[in-house]
């Protein structure tokens, strides 16, 4: 709690956040300050409306009789879907889902809410959504009500398109889901696409080799983003604009002289 006091109070007494302290307080210029960075983050998952549903106690994201969500939630999840933002998306297809006797309005809704949550993640759209957390019935035995489920060619498709976007985690988390649901191969043959990148001549099978070749070729040299393990303190330092890279805890000692 005490090292909590010290930032507020050093982060108060900067000449750039002192106005800004007395006219928001601590607490919203955090909060301000945290979501100006995500919205300039090109690379960051956000959306205004959903933000602004998050910002809603959870009790009164649903209405009295707790049968739907509560008019002002139920409108900013529209609009986030409505710019085809998944979690908004997903999150009414499943309002609609645990809907018992739906009606034939109902049902159309739950209909169009779910094949715009199925586009997003087909297009990967949305940057930095873990997209495979959502799609299933590789185990029709294990179907859940929060997955999607795609054709053969749909996921091949979502798969090509991880590839284009360079999204290495996401493309190899569904590679493995597609590998292993393959009867015709062992697990023990299976070899990470991580892996084939750093290791081209490692031996694999000839339709994960296809694949893997195919999804280098679609990438065109764009390269693998793989920043949500990264340990690198680089790109930490690019985000205080500097350039020489002099250090980053030097950079963080100079913000108590910033004017």
């Amino acid at each position: 709690m005490q090292w909590k006091l010290m930032a507020k109070k050093r982060t108060c007494e900067l000449n750039k956040y002192n106005k800004y302290c007395q006219k928001q307080g601590y607490d919203k210029l955090l909060k301000t300050t945290y979501i100006t960075w995500r919205k300039a983050d090109p690379k960051e998952l956000y959306n205004d409306a959903y933000q602004q549903y998050l910002d809603i106690p959870e009790d009164q994201r649903v209405n009295k009789q707790h049968t739907w969500y509560s008019n002002k939630a139920d409108k900013l999840l529209r609009q986030c879907a409505k710019e085809h933002f998944f979690q908004c998306a997903n999150a009414l297809q499943l309002g609609y889902y645990s809907v018992k006797n739906r009606t034939e309005k109902q049902e159309h809704e739950y209909k169009y809410y779910k094949d715009i949550a199925k586009k997003i993640l087909i297009d990967v759209e949305n940057n930095n959504l873990y997209a495979t957390n959502y799609i299933g019935c590789f185990d029709k035995e294990r179907k859940s009500a929060n997955e999607i489920c795609l054709t053969h060619d749909e996921y091949k498709k979502m798969l090509d398109n991880l590839a284009i976007k360079g999204n290495l985690r996401e493309y190899s988390n569904l590679s493995y889901l597609l590998f292993n649901s393959n009867d015709e191969y062992s697990l023990t043959d299976y070899v990470t696409f991580y892996a084939y990148l750093l290791y081209p001549d490692v031996k694999i099978p000839n339709e994960l080799k296809t694949s893997y070749d195919k999804a280098i070729k679609l990438n065109n040299g764009l390269g693998w983003d793989f920043k949500m393990i990264s340990t690198n303190i680089k790109p930490w330092e690019k985000l205080y604009n500097d350039k020489k890279l002099n250090g980053f805890f030097n950079k963080v000692n100079q913000l108590s002289s910033e004017e």
